[in-house]
C-alpha cells in the first residue's frame, strides 16, 4: 500500500510541474504578443467609436395610444405581444452586430413609436448589458413613428438635446422634426448629432420634393449656426432621397462646387463620392438607393484630434439581414412585413455606420 501510495505522489507530482510549466508558457506567449500589437499600433480598440444610424421599420409597441391602429390584435397587421418581443430580439441581434466586435457606442434610429420601445430594447434584450441611455419624445407624426438616439454614458457625456422642426412656414408642413443633441466625447470634444426622418415618396417623388427640400434648408441653416461655434458635427438619417439628389446637395454642395460653412468648414457626404453600385440601405423594385446616410463636418477629415475612418460611412451587410429576392435578381433587407404578410424579419432597411478615431499625440 505505501509503495503504490508513493507511486500516485510522483505521478501527481509529475503531472502538476509540467502542466504548471505549459501554463506558465501560454501565459508569457499571450504577454509578449499583447505587447508586440502594442507597439504596432498607435490606436488601440478603446479609441474608436462606432455610431450607427438604423430605420427599424415600423417599431411599435402593442398599447394603441393614438389613432393609428394597424399594429395592434385587431389591426390589419395582427401585431401580438409575440411578433412585438420577436422584432426586440431581431432589432436588438442588429443592432449588437453592427458593433465592432461590442455594441455601437451611439445608434441613431427612426420609425419608433414610443418609449415603451426604447426601454424594452435597452432593458429587456442583449443590449441590457451596455447601460444604454436614450434620447426621445412623443412628436406630431400621424402614425407615431419618431427618431430617437441611444447612446453608451460612459462614452459620450450628454450636454444638450431638443427636437428641430423642419418646417420652414404653414406652406410646408413636416410633422416628424430632427433631434439634435450635443455631447463631449469621453470628456473632452463636444459633437452635435443631428438624427433626421424626412418625408417618405409614399405620395410620389415630384409631389413630396418640395418638403424634402425644405427640411435640407432648415437643417443647413442649424450646421451653419453650429459650425461656427464647433467643429464636429455628425448627420445621419433616412433621408428618402439619395446623396445626389436636390435636397442633400442643399447641404453638401456638389462634387464639383462645396459649399462652406463658418471657418471654411463644409459637410462630407462619403456616399456622394464613393456609392457602391447596386448597392444601397433600401431595395425597392429591383433597385438599391441610398436612402439612409450619414455626413459628417470636414475636421473629421483634416488632421485634428477626431477623425472619421477612411473618411467613409459605410453599410451594415449581415447576411442574416438579407433573404432571397423572389421576384429581383440578387436579395433585399428581410423585413417584419412583405406587404401585409408576416415575415419575422428585420427592417427595409439596413444600417450604416461611421467609426470615429481619436489619434493620441
Amino acid at each position: 500500500m505505501s509503495l503504490e501510495k508513493n507511486r500516485i505522489i510522483i505521478i501527481f507530482s509529475i503531472i502538476v510541474f509540467f502542466t504548471t510549466l505549459t501554463i506558465r508558457s501560454h501565459a508569457a506567449i499571450i504577454y509578449i504578443t499583447s505587447i508586440d500589437v502594442g507597439k504596432q499600433q498607435k490606436v488601440t480598440q478603446k479609441d474608436i467609436f462606432r455610431i450607427v444610424f438604423y430605420n427599424v421599420e415600423n417599431f411599435f409597441d402593442t398599447i394603441c395610444s393614438k389613432d393609428y391602429i394597424a399594429f395592434s390584435r385587431e389591426g390589419s397587421y395582427h401585431w401580438t405581444k409575440n411578433r412585438y418581443y420577436k422584432k426586440l430580439n431581431n432589432i436588438s441581434k442588429a443592432m449588437y452586430n453592427c458593433g465592432n466586435f461590442d455594441a455601437p457606442d451611439m445608434i441613431g434610429v427612426c420609425e419608433v413609436e414610443s418609449k415603451q420601445v426604447l426601454e424594452d430594447l435597452c432593458k429587456k434584450t442583449i443590449l441590457n448589458k451596455f447601460s444604454y441611455r436614450y434620447l426621445h419624445i412623443e412628436d406630431r407624426d400621424p402614425r407615431g413613428i419618431e427618431v430617437a438616439l441611444l447612446y453608451k454614458p460612459d462614452v459620450f457625456n450628454l450636454i444638450s438635446y431638443e427636437y428641430i422642426d423642419l418646417s420652414i412656414d404653414t406652406s410646408v408642413y413636416i410633422a416628424r422634426r430632427a433631434l439634435l443633441a450635443k455631447f463631449c466625447l469621453d470628456s473632452s470634444d463636444t459633437i452635435a448629432i443631428l438624427v433626421n426622418h424626412w418625408p417618405s415618396r409614399y405620395s410620389g417623388l415630384n409631389r413630396t420634393q418640395e418638403k424634402r427640400n425644405s427640411a435640407a434648408k432648415v437643417i443647413k441653416s442649424v450646421c451653419r449656426e453650429l459650425l461656427s461655434d464647433l467643429r464636429y458635427l455628425v448627420i445621419m438619417g433616412d433621408f428618402n432621397d439619395e446623396p445626389d439628389s436636390e435636397s442633400l446637395l442643399e447641404i453638401t454642395g456638389t462634387k464639383s462646387d462645396t459649399i462652406y460653412y463658418p471657418e471654411n468648414k463644409y459637410i462630407y457626404n462619403s456616399f456622394l463620392f464613393n456609392p457602391k453600385p447596386n448597392k444601397g440601405s433600401i431595395k425597392r423594385k429591383g433597385r438599391w438607393y441610398y436612402f439612409d446616410q450619414i455626413l459628417f463636418s470636414s475636421p473629421f477629415i483634416s488632421n485634428s484630434s477626431l477623425t472619421i475612418k477612411n473618411s467613409k460611412a459605410k453599410l451594415v451587410e449581415e447576411c442574416f439581414l438579407l433573404e432571397e429576392d423572389p421576384k429581383y435578381p440578387g436579395y433585399r433587407p428581410s423585413r417584419t412585413y412583405n406587404g401585409m404578410r408576416y415575415n419575422g424579419g428585420y427592417s427595409d432597411h439596413l444600417p450604416v455606420y461611421i467609426d470615429i478615431i481619436r489619434t493620441k499625440e
